[in-house]
């Protein structure tokens, strides 16, 4: 794929002019945000021309993504490594300054593609493609690069006919497309998911697993075939009833025609029941010839009677169980009623699942609360479609995207969305839902139930370190700070967020406050070992005692001690200042004096560790401590002395003693007088 004569023109044009303002990732790659590159670029990720300092001959193109956009870090890395793999790998990716949106944001650097999208649009309409390329350019490559996926335990998530890209000298190898610059399946229409990710917002599908891959493969290798997406004006919505009701294959085929020679790989590709799909091992085998496994019926999910809800019939489980998670509240009404149970007994053939109905019908008979309703709900749509989403309150969301919906509902300020999660992941209804699918067959979600119980601890405390915040940063692990402090930052690595924090205090001279719900949460599920001592003097305080500020110098000198090069002189004097009231808790006079020097010599080093040292020293405030008790003891020694004195009795035993005293010494005068006379 060549430039255009004006993206060459700026491109040029702008590397020769240099200075200033060229925009740097890695002090090797430059970009270009003067020559975007629209083919290229995806919702969420624009593409723009870069160039290698070091390489100036290669053809790279940049992805800078958004600001709400969350790219998949953790896959970058997996890729990195994997030069074998038929798909682009980023070269290089990190936060640079982009004028264009006025702050930091995340880029990726790939090497171009040699020519266009085999589709260009899925409106796009091009020469077909024969069986032998469509299995030779196509599938076999990318079966190579999905085995090494799945060896990875990583998925791409999107695969689709306009991000499959023509490579090599003659270009009769495809290759996939970038699957990381964007969240997992967020550009992708639900032509090409299975049904159950459809049916969940783009924020909610999760990574999925490599049976959602051989999907979106087998999806576009059909419409390659046809050379056009026969269903692509359809409204999402008639495009999933379509699924559902026709099976995916004869729905996204939309009455073209696909050679024989590819149907039935194809229809075992688009085959609706997971555990049903064909396998990269079955595609393997059918390609040596080998397989004796034939692409499986459809799942049927059709009724014997029609259900009306919301004045519209349903024929279908997996529909109405998208109507009732989506109207759960007037879905709980009629799960209740009579009527409903009636159907339930006439429609339904499967006498196991007319049990699990009516058993969850009972349980919650008694219950006659919101909160019961809700879990009614989700009983019974899971029953209805056993490999669906969760529906919880309107909530619908994959096993595996509920970090991800966290996250998007955290960047919208969704309060809602928010809640409901929390109520899911704290509730019983999340762990349910993953074991009842466990003891279906889906042992590969062992693996997040278990994930799911280690994160319901984080919202058992209340205290800053933990709640949602840290909810948030355990599920998302390359997600990038979201303190409002850190707004025009990108801060994804534990090692950025302190030269973050010190410039923002070298622009503004201070941070809008120092206890932060955010930054404590991200260094808490980033840090290595246990911070619980300093968490615990955050934990039931506003922030404002300094006791907290304390505490929250340590997370930040606990950073530091992972990072030791680092050195944030602005943002040690401001907390130098901001804690100077912490000598106070000095009782001596002299210790405070000492402290004081020692903050002050500490001002200007960087060095947040030995400022924490200052302000905690264990040793320091037990030797103070065990001083003014030495001092009150003494005091109230003191005190009580002076009271024996000052009291009467003491004053009339005095006057006694003293009589005593005085006529002693007067004997004593009058006997030694007595013996002078005589001697004399």
């Amino acid at each position: 794929m060549d430039l255009d004569d004006e993206q060459l023109e700026v491109a040029a044009g702008d590397e020769s002019a240099g200075g200033n303002e060229d925009i740097l990732l890695a002090d090797r790659y430059r970009l270009i945000p003067e020559a975007p590159i629209s083919e290229l670029s995806v919702p969420g990720a624009r593409a723009y021309v870069a160039r290698d300092l070091n390489n100036p001959n290669d053809l790279l193109f940049a992805r800078v993504c958004e600001p709400a956009i969350f790219p998949r870090v953790e896959v970058m890395i997996q890729l990195k490594s994997m030069r074998e793999a038929y798909a682009l790998i980023p070269a290089d990716w990190g936060p640079v300054h982009w004028p264009l949106a006025g702050r930091d944001s995340f880029a990726i650097i790939y090497r171009r593609p040699n020519g266009p999208p085999l589709l260009p649009t899925l409106k796009s309409q091009v020469p077909k493609l024969d069986t032998d390329t469509l299995l030779n350019s196509l599938l076999a490559p990318a079966l190579k690069t999905l085995l090494l996926f799945e060896r990875r335990k990583i998925t791409h998530r999107a695969i689709r006919p306009d991000n499959v890209f023509a490579s090599g000298i003659d270009g009769k190898v495809i290759v996939l497309g970038d699957c990381v610059s964007v969240p997992p399946a967020w550009g992708q229409s639900v032509i090409f998911e299975t049904i159950e990710s459809a049916m969940a917002p783009v924020s909610g599908r999760g990574k999925g697993t490599i049976q959602d891959d051989i999907y979106a493969l087998g999806v576009t290798m059909l419409y390659l075939s046809i050379g056009a997406c026969s269903v692509v004006e359809m409204k999402d919505a008639d495009v999933i009833r379509a699924k559902v009701e026709q099976g995916s294959f004869t729905a996204l085929l939309n009455g073209e025609a696909v050679p024989s020679s590819l149907r039935e790989p194809i229809r075992g590709m688009l085959n609706d029941d997971p555990l049903d799909r064909w396998t990269l091992e079955d595609l393997i085998q059918w390609s040596h010839g080998t397989l004796r496994r034939s692409a499986g019926a459809i799942r049927d999910f059709k009724t014997d009677r029609p259900y009306k809800f919301r004045n519209r019939e349903y024929r279908n489980t997996r529909l109405l169980a998208a109507a009732f998670g989506a109207n759960w509240k007037d879905a709980a009404t009629e799960i209740k009623t009579k009527a409903f149970g009636t159907w339930i007994q006439r429609a339904i053939s499967d006498s196991s699942l007319v049990d699990n109905i009516a058993g969850a019908t009972e349980a919650v008979a008694a219950g006659e609360n919101e909160i019961a309703d809700a879990h009614l709900v989700n009983k019974i749509t899971a029953y209805f479609d056993p490999e669906g989403p969760l529906r919880y309150k309107g909530l619908t969301v994959m096993p595996d995207g509920i970090g991800g919906s966290l996250a998007a509902a955290v960047e919208t300020a969704d309060k809602s969305t928010i809640g409901l999660i929390t109520e899911i992941i704290q509730k019983p209804v999340a762990a349910e839902w993953f074991n009842e699918k466990i003891i279906n067959g889906r042992s590969d979600l062992a693996l997040e139930a278990k994930n799911l119980k280690r994160i319901q601890q984080f919202l058992r405390h209340a205290g800053p370190g933990y709640g949602i915040e840290r909810v948030l940063y355990e599920m998302n692990p390359f997600l990038p700070c979201r303190s409002s402090m850190l707004s025009t930052a990108y801060v994804y690595s534990l090692r950025d967020l302190l030269p973050a924090l010190d410039e923002i205090v070298a622009k503004t001279g201070r941070l809008a406050s120092l206890v932060d719900r955010h930054i404590a949460a991200f260094i808490a599920s980033r840090i290595n070992g246990s911070l619980e001592t300093q968490l615990s003097e955050l934990e039931h305080t506003t922030g404002a005692s300094v006791s907290a500020k304390i505490g929250m110098t340590g997370l930040l000198a606990r950073v530091q001690k992972e990072y030791p090069h680092i050195h944030v002189p602005h943002l040690t004097a401001w907390l130098v200042t901001e804690l100077g009231s912490a000598a106070s808790r000095f009782q001596s006079r002299s210790t405070r004096k000492r402290v004081e020097e020692m903050l002050d010599q500490v001002s200007t080093s960087g060095n947040l560790m030995e400022l924490h040292h200052i302000l905690s020293n264990k040793n320091a405030l037990k030797k103070d401590e065990r001083g003014v008790n030495l001092a009150k003891r003494e005091y109230t020694e003191a005190v009580r002395e002076i009271k024996r004195l000052e009291s009467s009795e003491f004053q009339e035993e005095a006057k006694r003693t003293g009589w005593r005293i005085a006529a002693g010494i007067s004997v004593g005068v009058a006997l030694l007088t007595t013996i002078g006379v005589i001697s004399w």
